[in-house]
């Protein structure tokens, strides 16, 4: 198959840094590690044997998060002795999302490639499974280190692998199947292969029925899927979905603190694109849709001191003006099969951060 449609994998979403490291010793004889923050030429000393490592998650009095200097991110070394500590992959994961919340491609394609070696030869296969996923979800943000979607293919094709990998370990991860539906169904999308996409629509949706709850991620990528593309059947099936599902759409997680906001942005980028495609007597309506969400994107913004609010005003005027790139290039770029191009807000280099900015990965993910 033609890997083209997996660049919409953009959707949700997101590399070079060296570490330099020295070894020694440590007074108590065991094997310590010097290596370089992220974000500064200090050394960090780091011994397992010191216990958990203290990494920040959430940046100080919200601090805007494309300042890297706000808070030094620690870089963990997966010595042989830490692929068989539980809070070795404790730190990591918390490492791993600091680069996601400050859509720091760059610090995220070093994790990958510090961690992807390493996983298998890691033996607690329920911890190999959850980082093959993370670096599945890694490999989509780094592909979006430019807008030239092409150079983001073998990133996208490698986050396919991954998770397919994640799965044959984690069969029940509701985050890792959603991920695979997803690309299955924009590839289906992309080639007009209306029926295999729909099954994947229905895999998603269906999600919750079997998981209960914790399956609630797969209704809100389906409805997101939907969305995108260029359909006016489909792009209000999945307005509908958001707007009727309180639950699923709505609920907040210790990871995705700003869940809520990013789902209203993808309803905007719904309402606008039906002012510009649907029938003229519809326009008013999708006109007042989107105004109503947009004000109470920016009330909630407002109200939980959203760290990404500087970009609002922005994201704003991009689904409001008619003539905005956006708007335009909706109107006249050439789509794939289904697929709506360009990538809006909600898809770009910060959609993940958007989400998932001042997260939080619990004690217990890990134990």
């Amino acid at each position: 198959m033609h890997p083209w449609p997996l660049t919409i994998l953009l959707a949700y979403t997101l590399l070079a840094c060296e570490m330099k490291k020295e070894d020694s010793t440590s007074s108590s004889g065991e094997d310590t590690t010097i290596y370089q923050t992220i974000d500064g030429p200090t050394p960090i000393e780091f011994a397992w044997n010191e216990g958990e490592p203290n990494i920040e998650l959430n940046y100080p009095d919200n601090a805007p998060p494309e300042f890297p200097g706000t808070t030094s991110i620690k870089a963990v070394p997966l010595t042989e002795t830490c692929l068989q500590d539980s809070s070795c992959f404790l730190a990591l994961e918390r490492e791993y999302w600091q680069y996601i919340a400050r859509a720091d491609v760059d610090g995220m394609n070093e994790w990958i490639l510090r961690v992807k070696p390493e996983l298998p030869n890691i033996k607690n296969l329920e911890h190999q499974g959850r980082l093959s996923m993370l670096t599945a979800f890694g490999h989509v943000q780094w592909s979006r280190r430019t807008d030239n979607v092409y150079m983001g293919i073998p990133d996208l094709l490698h986050a396919k692998t991954l998770v397919e990998s994640s799965l044959s370990l984690l069969p029940h991860s509701t985050s890792a199947q959603s991920l695979n539906l997803f690309i299955d169904g924009f590839q289906s999308f992309g080639f007009k292969q209306i029926p295999a996409a729909e099954a994947a629509i229905e895999k998603l949706t269906s999600m919750m029925t079997t998981y209960g709850d914790k399956g609630s991620e797969g209704p809100d990528v389906a409805a997101f899927a939907l969305v995108y593309t260029t359909d006016i059947a489909k792009v209000k099936r999945g307005i509908e979905m958001l707007k009727g599902c309180p639950l699923f759409c709505y609920r907040t997680t210790s990871l995705a603190p700003f869940k809520k906001i990013v789902n209203l942005m993808v309803l905007a980028e719904g309402y606008s694109f039906l002012i510009d495609k649907d029938a003229s007597s519809a326009k008013t309506q999708h006109q007042q849709n989107l105004d109503a969400t947009l004000a109470e994107m920016r009330d909630l913004a407002e109200e939980q001191d959203w760290p990404y609010i500087n970009q609002l005003t922005e994201i704003e005027n991009k689904l409001k003006d008619s003539s905005s790139e956006l708007r335009t290039g909706w109107r006249e770029t050439f789509p794939l099969g289904e697929v709506r191009l360009p990538l809006g807000p909600s898809q770009g280099r910060y959609a993940c951060a958007f989400c998932h900015v001042g997260g939080s990965v619990p004690e217990h993910y890990y134990d």
